[in-house]
């Protein structure tokens, strides 16, 4: 813990070194500190471009001027089906309970009877998690949105059947997979393939982080008019962190009441509504413009 304390010091030191957006001066009317601002972020060698970017900025804090932005906004008829399907598609990423496999990775791999320590899994899960990432980088640039949704979904809810047939399993045996069996007893799981919940848990891991859980923060922001944008995305962004909360609180509530495996198939029934959703609900977006996405929603 003192290490990640320590590992703040820097960000601090740099969040106190930058200043204001530029933008934000802008909408308080301090303009001198806004081009100040500008020329810190943008170097003083590119005067004309500042120049024309605070006429551009300044155009723009003119029109959200003219037109006020408020809750009530997103009950219009082209904004409501954009936010509601971003709304939802927040929800099935939450309810799929991919955090839940984050935060008790150790707990389940231990359950899983892989044979890995809780050490060594942490470390693993990391590492899939960044691959993700980068991966997902280099995906968002070759792939369709969709595709790269529906793989992603599709993907994580295969595996949650995987991984609940490997706890029913383990259910049925009635032994406790996180306790050695004693000398001289027999196995009831000799045959159980210990590798199997592990590659189910990975794959799931990288499927969701990679896809869903990376991407839908892209697709929201392409989905939502730009003028509503940042209203729509503060209520989305709660909306998804109480879900959060929800889902990984009720997480332990569930194995206890319909035991792991009922657990686990039920993310992935979730998951496949949610791949469902997603192929009928969720457009295209990559390569176009605000104007034709806006036009999918009239």
């Amino acid at each position: 813990s003192g290490l990640m304390m320590a590992m703040v010091i820097p960000f601090l030191v740099g969040m106190y070194s930058c200043p204001e957006s530029p933008r934000w001066l802008f909408s308080k009317g301090r303009e001198e500190e806004a081009k100040a601002s500008l020329e810190w972020l943008r170097g003083q060698d590119f005067k004309p471009d500042i120049l024309a970017e605070l006429e551009a900025i300044r155009a723009e804090q003119a029109r959200k001027n003219l037109i006020k932005v408020s809750v009530k906004s997103l009950t219009e008829r082209s904004v409501l089906k954009p936010f509601l399907i971003s709304i939802l598609m927040m929800l099935f990423l939450n309810l799929s309970g991919m955090n839940v496999m984050i935060f008790y990775c150790n707990s389940i791999f231990a359950y899983s009877r892989s044979g890995i320590s809780s050490n060594v899994a942490s470390v693993i899960v990391g590492i899939i998690l960044l691959c993700s990432c980068f991966t997902a980088i280099f995906c968002i640039t070759r792939l369709g949105r969709r595709v790269i949704l529906l793989v992603s979904m599709g993907g994580m809810s295969t595996c949650y059947f995987i991984l609940g047939g490997c706890f029913y399993v383990i259910e049925k045996s009635g032994v406790d997979p996180t306790k050695p069996i004693p000398e001289g007893t027999d196995d009831p799981l000799a045959g159980y393939p210990g590798w199997l919940p592990v590659i189910s848990i990975l794959l799931l891991l990288f499927l969701g982080n990679g896809g869903y859980g990376t991407l839908i923060w892209v697709v929201t922001a392409e989905l939502l008019p730009p003028r509503v944008r940042s209203i729509a995305n503060s209520i989305i962004i709660c909306f998804s962190f109480i879900m959060g909360f929800i889902v990984s609180k009720t997480f332990v509530d569930f194995i206890l009441m319909i035991g792991a495996s009922g657990t686990f198939w039920m993310y992935a029934s979730t998951c496949l509504v949610g791949t469902v959703f997603t192929l009928l609900m969720v457009p295209e977006t990559k390569g176009k413009s605000v104007e034709e996405i806006a036009e999918i929603f009239r």
